[in-house]
């Protein structure tokens, strides 16, 4: 830990108060927090996709590996969010923060130096050849954009569209986007840009299609981030003393969320366990 970064910090019982911060150390923490964010952002929602296209669908036994990935995977996080609740929160509020976040921190580099060295040995389901959908799907809105002055022939494109493609489900939805089918090769101000195809302008309409979905699941992200600070300010109420010497760190109170996943593991596995010893046919 940096001296400068927490010599504001005044602790007094179970509450902290920050008290003349300067301006250096307020926009390092906050970035700290966005960085953060947008870390786990794309660990969460690239890792289990790119874990899953490891597995060849094609292949029978991978197939049925495949379908217990997840499980797996869930299990991981639970046990590894589990033993750093016990550890590390202990480690940080007795031993100091400085080693409570530089074991997490070590375990990352290592992490991520693993993750490298078997580089050439994944499997990638996107084809190298083929453009990122993010880059057509911009291509497209900066079209839009460019064009949204020009009136020119956008019914009979539409038209023209319907002929190729047959009718899309989104063919009288976010019109706006079709201006970005303009032929702009004859306007020699304008030509290095590139008219999009009528199906990229097609998927563009189906991501923005995607955007209320989007909204909802927001929601629920919301409602999740708020059970790590909940959990942690109903332990600094509750007595968390067990015999004379030793305290719970009220951080490590979310260890019953994990408890309770894995509990239900553990009642499937003696179960089976249980009917295997038993030689007892489960009913339906």
């Amino acid at each position: 830990m940096l001296p400068s970064l927490i010599s504001s910090l005044n602790y007094s019982g179970n509450s902290s108060v920050f008290s003349s911060l300067t301006s250096y150390q307020l926009g390092f923490f906050f970035c700290s927090l966005y960085i953060m964010a947008i870390g786990r952002a794309g660990c969460n929602s690239c890792a289990q996709a790119f874990g899953d296209d490891q597995f060849d669908g094609k292949d029978s036994g991978e197939c049925k590996s495949k379908s217990s990935f997840f499980n797996w995977w869930f299990l991981g996080l639970i046990l590894g969010s589990g033993i750093s609740h016990l550890t590390l929160n202990y480690i940080q509020d007795n031993m100091g923060w400085g080693l409570g976040f530089g074991i997490p921190c070590t375990v990352v580099v290592v992490a991520i130096v693993i993750f490298l060295l078997q580089t050439k040995t994944y499997r990638y389901s996107v084809s190298e050849k083929k453009q990122n959908p993010l880059v057509r799907i911009t291509r497209v809105f900066i079209a839009a954009a460019k064009n949204w002055r020009k009136t020119a022939s956008l019914g009979s494109l539409q038209e023209d569209t319907v002929k190729l493609h047959g009718t899309h489900l989104g063919a009288n939805q976010f019109k706006f986007l079709d201006k970005a089918l303009i032929d702009v090769s004859n306007d020699s101000s304008r030509k290095y840009d590139i008219t999009c195809t009528a199906d990229q302008v097609e998927e563009a309409k189906a991501a923005v299609r995607l955007v209320p979905v989007w909204v909802v699941c927001i929601i629920y992200g919301i409602v999740s981030a708020q059970s790590t600070t909940f959990c942690i300010k109903q332990g600094n109420t509750m007595n968390r003393n067990i015999g004379r010497d030793f305290e719970i760190p009220s951080a490590s109170m979310r260890i019953f969320s994990s408890v309770a996943v894995v509990f239900s593991y553990f009642t499937t596995a003696c179960l089976f366990l249980w009917l295997e010893l038993s030689q007892v046919n489960p009913v339906a």
